[in-house]
């Protein structure tokens, strides 16, 4: 499993990096998904949502998040450069926050690929 590179302050390559290992983590196959929560447990599978993904991707995993909980801690946000009180703008059509990644993968019906997709686009990464 890919780990996230730890961002002193503002690092350009190691928050780019982190995204691109989120992103390609939510396109591999290997995660579940699932709505409502970072993580479950259904039929004795994990489900995640996409930022739960994230939190998985973490040094410490689990150790310092709930499973139930909706949003990840701050410093997991840091590393991919993502910020809960506000945007950076904006990805189809919509500013990209916490709340609105939540919106595509809880209730807009978007599966982890679509969700990279619109992430690599505003991020102005490299299509898959």
């Amino acid at each position: 499993m890919t780990t996230l590179q730890p961002v002193n302050d503002y690092d350009g390559r190691a928050i780019k990096a982190n995204r691109l290992a989120w992103i390609t983590a939510l396109e591999d196959g290997s995660y579940r998904q699932g709505q409502g929560t970072l993580r479950t447990s259904a039929y004795e599978q994990d489900l995640f949502c996409c930022l739960g993904v994230l939190v998985d991707l973490t040094d410490d995993g689990w150790q310092n998040h709930e499973h139930h909980s909706a949003s990840p801690k701050k410093y997991v946000l840091d590393l991919v450069g993502l910020y809960d009180d506000g945007g950076e703008t904006m990805v189809l059509g919509c500013e990209l926050t916490i709340p609105f990644i939540q919106l595509m993968n809880d209730q807009l019906g978007m599966d982890f690929d679509a969700i990279a997709a619109a992430l690599r686009s505003y991020w102005q990464l490299p299509p898959r």
